[in-house]
Parts: structure tokens; C-alpha cells; sequence
């Protein structure tokens, strides 16, 4: 996760800054707006990182899935996470193959959970 350090020097130049917009700014009113600016600054690079690991849990559970030879056509899985829950959705061709790919995506590390919402592929 990311670390937020607000030292000395950036709030000299967020003040710095306030200043040069010829604001009149008391030292109580830069306190609050340093502590809502940081308090932003934190929920954001939280989301980010929600992103970046969806993202990351993502491409771990394609690349376990497609370790199987046995499902020839991954193309039709589709793999989207959010908020570390691992959404299965697309074709496969049988139910071995749909367990399969529900197993593989539990096992990534950081997955919360699974839905899965894969079909088995009518033949004609």
C-alpha cells in the first residue's frame, strides 16, 4: 500500500501557495485545509491501490486458470475483479471444466471470494 508523508517542506509550499493567490489564511485555517487535503490524499492513493490490485488479482487468476490443457478455448472465460471478488463469466465447455476454473481462481492469494457465472457451452 502506499505510504503518505507530509513533511515540512510540503506544507510550506502548499502555504507558499495560498499566498501567492493572495488568500488571507489564518494558521487554524491552514491546519484544517492541510488536514482535509491529507485525508483526501489518503482515500485516493487507497482507491488507487484497490485498482492496482484488482488488476494484479486479475491477471493471477487468468494465468492460473490457463495452466489446465484440458480447457482449450480461455478466450471465452472472461475474469474481471472488483474489490477482490473474482467474477467468472463466458463459456466452457463442460462442468469439469467450470469447477475447475472456480478452484483456480479461490486459490489466487488476496481473491475474497467467487462468483462464478460461467455457462457450459451447448453442443449442437
Amino acid at each position: 500500500m502506499f505510504e503518505l508523508k507530509i513533511n515540512n517542506s510540503f506544507l510550506l509550499f502548499c502555504f507558499s501557495l495560498l499566498i501567492s493567490l493572495n488568500t488571507v489564511v489564518t494558521k487554524a485555517d491552514f491546519k484544517e485545509n492541510s488536514k482535509i487535503a491529507k485525508q483526501k490524499t489518503v482515500k485516493l492513493s487507497k482507491e488507487v491501490g484497490s485498482h492496482i490490485s484488482d488488476a494484479s488479482l486479475t491477471a493471477a487468476v487468468k494465468t492460473n486458470i490457463m495452466t489446465n490443457e484440458d480447457i482449450a478455448d480461455f478466450r471465452r472465460i472472461n475474469v474481471d475483479t472488483k474489490q477482490r471478488i473474482v467474477y467468472l463469466k463466458g463459456e466452457v465447455p463442460n462442468e469439469k471444466a467450470m469447477i475447475y476454473a472456480n478452484k483456480k481462481a479461490k486459490e489466487v492469494k488476496g481473491v475474497r471470494g467467487v462468483i462464478n457465472m460461467l455457462k457450459i457451452r451447448a453442443l449442437l
